[in-house]
């Protein structure tokens, strides 16, 4: 179902600060989207005015930011970005010799998708893991999703170890992944320049060892929207519909959603929450835990062994 009701051609927009531009401009039915309503966001800026700028990660999960193209000249190593007409993508490398295309999706909060045939191939292969499934909440609403671990991904260089991938109809990398390394997408040139300080080792993201779905709802409070079973919360007396204060004594209004899942996602350690149900406040702790082994116990590697043929199961590929 589309959004998208009229387009306005030639419109003059400037957003964030970037220089104004000449674009085309689309009425959206906002309304349809409650978590949009809820924030009072009445429009949002895409592909054809995102394209002339920058989005730099400065990594360590702290929040990105825009800036106006140039010719970059900072030293690290780059890699090109394929542009399609909606939408740019890069290059990852799965186990087995693989590469794929994914797109790059600055909407998606997760870390990284792969479509069911991709996953089901590598879960054959002995690469790949089933943990879970969970419903997760989109701009198209409630959906369940399947979760899987992978033993290894490389993107733009840098190996990613024990990674959580989400089933998708398509390949997606989003802010979990970009928000966790020092890179610029550069989209007007048509490439990722990436901190050579991060190639030297494999990263580990955050993987959730509390069974909190939580999302920041209007007025920057942050709400538990779900509750996973199988984890620690599940246990406890949170329930869905109340609000975290603060974590390990820092209010959530300080906090990026990617400071949260980093804290919550030490397995082992206890969290001092400060919570509120309807108007009380309660404080307690919570020892984090998964109801799956992570990381996962993979099979030897053979050094000897030859490249795996890796059939054609995603989309075909747009770029040599």
């Amino acid at each position: 179902t589309s959004f998208v009701v009229e387009p306005f051609k030639n419109a003059k927009v400037s957003a964030g600060g970037m220089a104004e531009r000449t674009i085309d401009i689309a009425e959206f039915q906002v309304e349809r989207i409650p978590i949009f309503k809820e924030w009072g966001i009445n429009g949002i800026v895409g592909f054809n005015y995102l394209k002339h700028v920058t989005l730099v990660f400065p990594g360590d999960q702290e929040t990105p930011f825009w800036k106006e193209s140039r010719n970059e000249t900072s030293k690290g190593a780059r890699f090109p970005l394929f542009e399609t007409d909606s939408d740019f993508y890069a290059k990852l490398n799965l186990p087995g010799g693989k590469t794929i295309d994914v797109l790059i999706d600055t909407g998606f909060s997760g870390a990284l998708s792969l479509s069911s045939s991709l996953l089901k191939q590598l879960v054959r292969d002995r690469t790949a893991k089933y943990v879970e499934t969970r419903h997760t909440e989109s701009a198209s609403g409630i959906t369940k999703r399947k979760n899987y671990i992978v033993k290894t991904v490389t993107f733009a260089g840098m190996r990613f170890d024990d990674v959580i991938v989400g089933e998708s109809t398509r390949s997606h990398v989003g802010l979990g992944l970009l928000a966790s390394i020092r890179c610029t997408l550069d989209f007007p040139n048509k490439q990722i320049l990436v901190d050579d300080s991060n190639l030297a080792n494999a990263i580990k993201l955050p993987i959730d060892a509390s069974g909190l779905g939580v999302r920041f709802v209007a007025g920057g409070t942050l709400s538990v929207k779900k509750i996973y079973p199988g984890y620690p919360a599940s246990g406890s007396q949170i329930r869905e519909g109340h609000q975290i204060l603060e974590i390990n004594g820092r209010p959530v209004q300080r906090l990026t959603i990617q400071d949260i899942r980093q804290m919550l996602s030490v397995a082992g350690e206890s969290v001092s929450l400060k919570m509120k149900a309807n108007l009380s406040e309660y404080q307690m702790s919570l020892k984090l835990d998964r109801p799956y082994e992570y990381p996962p116990k993979w099979d030897p590697e053979d050094p000897n062994a030859a490249p795996r043929p890796f059939p054609n199961l995603d989309e075909p590929a747009r770029s040599n």
